[in-house]
């Protein structure tokens, strides 16, 4: 998670502390672990904070000389507890660097799907069940008038390729709406339009996390809130838990809940139940 390898944890717990750290030392140099996956977050965010960083690798010595080396710990073992309080260091960060938003791009609803052979962690939607989901979102999307595209989101492009950040913050920022299973995926969220000029044009996320009675993931129903539904305070955050069957490895949804909260997310309905067949 810690080491820049993890996407969504590096999003989650090292941006926000190292956005609040830029904040407090505009002129410092920064040390940070030097991965692929990092480098190619940092460059894409703000590239003239990547030109000052001095990029080490694990275990690799590195000298101060004729200045003062200053070391940064969170005080707390998971960052993403504290991260939420960080955020707004991001915000100002991307105001700076990625403020535009276009408004000819044509406009989603993304629904992510872990089912990719490189997502790990498990947690993926039983596939029958998943296959009903997407029918759902289709058919409230038609009952409630959205005419947005329905993006099928697994990370990877049509040619299973791994979606570069700058591809992904391209799609996600096309997003009206999030919806998904609690992962590495949906925290692109953070790069959905943070400056919309009404509350009603908010973008809205609708996550799919576990809770008390599932023991997926550790079953930590607040702690799983807390990193987007109280990290990223700009969006409409929405919610369903999974169903006390789920595993670590395959998890389920009430698909009644989901047609509810699509209805509230989307506007009143006459009819807030499934569809059957």
């Amino acid at each position: 998670w810690f080491t820049g390898t993890c996407y969504g944890h590096f999003l989650t717990d090292q941006l926000p502390n190292i956005a609040y750290l830029r904040s407090q030392r505009p002129n410092a140099k920064f040390i940070l672990m030097d991965t692929p996956m990092s480098r190619n977050v940092i460059q894409f965010l703000d590239p003239r904070f990547y030109d000052s960083v001095i990029w080490t690798q694990k275990d690799q010595h590195v000298k101060i000389r004729g200045g003062t080396l200053s070391i940064y710990k969170p005080d707390v073992a998971l960052p993403t507890v504290m991260g939420r309080n960080l955020f707004r260091y991001f915000w100002d960060w991307m105001k700076t660097t990625h403020s535009y938003y276009d408004p000819n791009q044509a406009p989603k609803v993304i629904y992510y799907t872990r089912h990719n052979p490189v997502v790990a962690g498990g947690r993926q939607i039983e596939v029958k069940l998943e296959a009903r989901i997407i029918e759902v979102i289709k058919y409230k999307m038609e009952q409630h008038g959205r005419t947005e595209e329905l993006y099928i989101y697994n990370g990877n492009d049509e040619n299973g390729n791994t979606l570069s950040v700058e591809d992904q913050f391209f799609l996600f920022r096309s997003a009206t709406t999030a919806i998904g299973p609690h992962g590495t995926g949906l925290v692109n969220a953070i790069w959905m339009n943070p400056f919309p000029e009404t509350c009603s044009q908010r973008p809205q996320m609708l996550e799919f996390t576990p809770g008390p009675w599932s023991d997926v993931h550790g079953g930590l129903f607040n702690g799983h809130y807390t990193t987007l539904g109280r990290g990223f305070p700009v969006l409409d955050y929405n919610m369903i838990t999974y169903t006390a069957e789920s595993t670590r490895d395959v998890v389920y949804i009430n698909l009644d809940d989901l047609a509810l909260a699509l209805d509230r997310m989307w506007g009143s309905s006459k009819d807030s139940s499934v569809r059957e067949g």
